[in-house]
């Protein structure tokens, strides 16, 4: 019998735009709307099909995965246009936010040695208005909603495990692969984009912060270029075992 409990795991989101704080807060997977699963019948008689044809509302691969995690929502419409499939290096891209004010980057294939594949597809990175930090080392998959994004054809997102103790960002990288005419798709405000995902047995509880620019850009100094190459891992060993960064100025 444990005398004191363990600490509890919160994950810190902060962000300085109060619109993003209070129209689009991160928030548990269970926590997330989804109109379309709700409006799916838990069963159905089908005439074609002998017996009881069972929807996906009683798959509990599915019902699972949309509780899992901890969710980025877009906090803002964006229209993406990709150009087609080209031979030659005409690889260009658009965005356009609602917001007017969100940003949009993109990565290229020859980053992953397969220069060759951006002719069939790129990457497209909107920039999240929010940063992170987690109370405990703990690894978290990143992955996309693929139920929500299936929705607006050839979009995915490019996983990875990260942390939120030694780093603070979560970009969002969009994987587009191209067709034989231009993509042009538009993600509406809210759509669960990003999933994060714990690799810990234990319980996290999500707090959502809204901070001045001067907290917000120390925060984004947690992992810093120190170096001209390897800086997370440098900026990780000086912090050492304990992790702990101070980004708010004095009171």
């Amino acid at each position: 019998m444990k005398l004191f409990k363990d600490k509890p795991i919160e994950l810190h989101c902060y962000t300085t735009r109060a619109d993003v704080y209070n129209y689009a807060p991160i928030k548990q997977g269970a926590e997330t709307s989804r109109p379309w699963f709700k409006a799916i019948p838990t069963n159905k008689k089908s005439r074609a099909i002998t017996g009881e044809h069972i929807t996906a509302k009683t798959c509990p691969a599915i019902v699972n995965d949309l509780k899992t995690g901890i969710i980025l929502p877009l906090w803002s419409d964006v229209r993406i246009q990709v150009a087609p499939i080209c031979p030659v290096k005409d690889h260009w891209w658009k965005y356009q936010y609602a917001d007017g004010l969100s940003k949009a980057a993109n990565h290229t294939f020859n980053q992953l040695g397969m220069g060759e594949i951006d002719k069939e597809a790129t990457i497209l990175q909107l920039i999240s208005p929010w940063k992170f930090r987690c109370s405990h080392d703990i690894p978290f998959m990143y992955t996309g909603d693929q139920l929500e994004l299936i929705k607006h054809g050839k979009l995915e997102i490019v996983q990875g495990v990260i942390d939120f103790r030694y780093q603070a960002s979560a970009p969002v990288n969009i994987l587009v692969r191209k067709k034989e005419t231009e993509i042009d798709v538009v993600l509406p405000y809210l759509t669960p984009l990003l999933k994060l995902i714990p690799l810990t047995e234990k319980k996290i509880k999500v707090v959502n912060h809204l901070v001045s620019e001067k907290e917000y850009y120390n925060l984004a100094k947690l992992n810093t270029k120190v170096s001209f190459n390897s800086s997370y891992y440098k900026c990780k060993a000086a912090l050492g075992k304990n992790g702990s960064f101070k980004f708010k100025a004095e009171e």
